[in-house]
């Protein structure tokens, strides 16, 4: 998932040469992240995932980002290895984040940084309609994995990810809902909305293999044709910074 507007003002402050960027999928924000700092490694469990076509570009736009594959409840790195870590949409995909999040402590530098950004359990009243495709798709995602034994898991509140946090030793400075929709998403609408179709179908597919209940296909079914009307918009979302 690409940045949205509200984290630059965050993310723009950062600094140190080796970081590591937590769960870079795809490499959604390599070019971004490559921009904004010396050294940075990439680290997923997916080892499918980060040799696809479209991780394959994206990662080979820059020099200076380097991938691996690993779990983050156990990175392959030594111990004060990085000067900041960056958790970018990826800590509900972990069943113990706990284990997780003292591990980056471990391979933190003394007085290194974690920036963190996630969504959160959020009133779908609250949100619009686009926001609540994108709450909606997570659900739905979340049900389909639990389906095919992968690890995906419902969305917590700020408050108990920073109790997370502490817990592993950090000392969070600062935490933000953001709930506003981000305006760059209407230029990436088409890409956007392409992209979860695509998803959804496959999820469709493989819950039929599975057969998985009738309801959840109608459901998927229902999901993806209110993406292709409506669109699909950054459902709210955490940012919590905190340091070693």
């Amino acid at each position: 998932m690409a940045f949205h507007i509200a984290e630059y003002k965050y993310l723009d402050v950062l600094s140190g040469k080796v970081i590591l960027e937590l769960g870079c999928g795809r490499g959604h924000t390599v070019a971004e992240l490559s921009e904004r700092f010396e050294k940075i490694f990439g680290v997923d469990p997916d080892i499918f995932l980060l040799f696809d076509e479209l991780a394959k570009r994206q990662f080979s736009c820059a020099q200076n980002f380097f991938v691996a594959g690993g779990s983050g409840e156990s990175l392959p790195f030594a111990d004060e290895t990085f000067d900041g870590v960056i958790s970018h949409w990826s800590l509900h995909h972990y069943r113990y984040p706990l284990t997780v999040l003292r591990e980056v402590w471990r391979v933190l530098r003394n007085d290194g940084w974690l920036y963190l950004a996630d969504g959160v359990d959020y009133p779908d009243e609250k949100m619009t309609l686009q926001q609540r495709n994108h709450q909606n798709f997570h659900r739905f995602a979340v049900a389909a994995d639990r389906y095919r034994k992968r690890d995906h898991y419902p969305l917590r509140t700020a408050d108990s990810i920073e109790k997370i946090l502490e817990r592993a030793g950090f000392s969070v400075s600062e935490s933000v809902i953001v709930s506003e929709e981000d305006p760059n998403d209407s230029r990436r609408e088409e890409d956007y909305v392409r992209g979860y179709i695509e998803n959804l179908s496959a999820l469709m597919e493989r819950m039929l293999e599975l057969e998985a209940p009738m309801k959840l296909v109608e459901d998927l079914k229902d999901l993806i044709k209110s993406i292709r009307d409506n669109g699909i918009r950054t459902a709210p979302f955490a940012i919590i910074t905190a340091k070693k």
